[in-house]
């Protein structure tokens, strides 16, 4: 319906986010005030997993356009295509922000319906437990308690992403607050699970939303605890009057789920090995990422956590340096472009210390991109193992971090 633009205050200097109509339907009146129905919802939403809005008005080319926030981050489908399932304890923090932001969106009379991974916004906040959530994109809301014959919401009309509508949505059915809860049941259970549930043709996957029932994480995921399979379960019922019944009762469930820990029954195996007789236990090779990119270096943190190793993060050259001395990992894994002393100068100094020649050092970059040049560079000049350009591939850098280590 729009694009988005990265704007700059001439004066302030402050950035912003400007979302304009596109021109091929600025004359289009339904969309035309499906997109000012956008603004609204979001206008009168004033929480903080709510993308906030400032300002909207009309361009001299006659487009409509808004003004919001600018978030730097990335959408939870990106997370999500990037380490696969989450672990427990981040899947539950994105469901309590989640309910949280649509517990005050249908206090305020909006429904969203069309939430979705790429709808969800995740920013890495530094000495946080977990990302703030932030929820966009409500160019299908409907402001049902003041526009219920809105002519963007009739009963008939299907509207939303197939992978995610509720069976009442699919079927072109009247809308309401439950209909968003079944989306996040959706999501939740893409988190657990990896993928969504349904997949395949739009009108194989809304014949699916309508008539199969979803199956039970349990079976697809080993130790995830009974009440968060239950809620998941009752997320996804087909009728609406069996689900949760509101944004504000899933909030209490999952603030309950959070405060009994239950991430501890995410990995049933150690509980079950410590109420065995002791075995011999091979210690899980360290990975230090000096990274000073929140974001990607939590993703680092996550797929190489999940893959056997045990990761710590430093957020510049100077605290890497500090760090590898500190611990002795086995490998590192080093951005170039880092704050106080930048990656090729840490991985000499690490290369050239006494008895440390041969700690397997990672570069990578997305300034210097040259595919022949910069390993052999990176080698010549600092002594690093390997080098990778970003953006690249999670499993080409897992080949190498394994054959570095002997894991391969």
């Amino acid at each position: 319906m729009g694009a988005v633009y990265l704007a700059t205050h001439r004066r302030l200097g402050s950035e912003a986010a400007v979302k304009v109509v596109h021109a091929h339907i600025a004359t289009d009146r339904g969309l035309v005030a499906r997109f000012e129905t956008e603004a609204q919802a979001v206008a009168r939403i004033d929480h903080n997993n709510i993308v906030k809005a400032f300002d909207f008005g009309v361009l001299r080319d006659g487009r409509p356009y808004f003004i919001m926030e600018r978030l730097r981050g990335r959408p939870l489908h990106d997370e999500l295509a990037a380490i696969g399932r989450m672990e427990l304890s981040r899947a539950l923090n994105v469901l309590k922000q989640l309910a949280a932001g649509m517990t005050a969106a249908h206090d305020a009379g909006v429904l969203h319906r069309d939430l979705k991974p790429s709808n969800v916004f995740l920013i890495e906040e530094v000495g946080a437990a977990g990302p703030l959530v932030k929820l966009l994109d409500f160019g299908l809301a409907k402001l049902w308690r003041e526009s219920p014959d809105s002519p963007a919401s009739h009963a008939g009309t299907i509207l939303g992403t197939p992978e995610y509508s509720a069976p009442e949505q699919a079927r072109g059915d009247p809308v309401d607050g439950r209909t968003d809860l079944y989306s996040i049941g959706i999501m939740l259970w893409e988190m657990l699970i990896g993928r969504a549930p349904f997949g395949g043709a739009p009108g194989d996957v809304i014949a699916s939303q309508i008539r199969d029932t979803v199956p039970d994480v349990r079976t697809l995921r080993a130790g995830v605890p009974e009440p968060v399979a239950a809620l998941t379960a009752k997320l996804l019922e087909k009728e609406p009057v069996r689900r949760v019944q509101s944004a504000a009762e899933l909030l209490r469930i999952v603030d309950q789920l959070c405060r009994a820990n239950p991430s501890e029954a995410d990995a049933p195996a150690r509980a079950s090995a410590a109420r065995s007789d002791p075995l011999p236990v091979t210690p899980r090779k360290r990975v230090l990422v000096v990274e000073d990119d929140g974001v990607n270096a939590r993703v680092l943190f996550d797929f190489l956590g999940a893959h056997g190793y045990d990761v710590a993060i430093a957020k510049t050259g100077s605290e890497g340096l500090d760090e590898w001395r500190r611990t002795n990992p086995d490998l590192l894994v080093v951005d170039v472009l880092l704050p106080v002393k930048n990656g090729f100068e840490l991985c000499q100094e690490v290369k050239r210390a006494p008895g440390a020649r041969h700690t397997p050092v990672i570069l990578m970059s997305a300034v210097y991109r040259h595919p022949e040049r910069d390993p052999a560079y990176a080698h010549r000049v600092a002594g690093a193992d390997a080098y990778f350009c970003k953006p690249f591939e999670l499993r080409d850098l897992l080949a190498r971090v394994r054959a570095l280590l002997g894991d391969a």
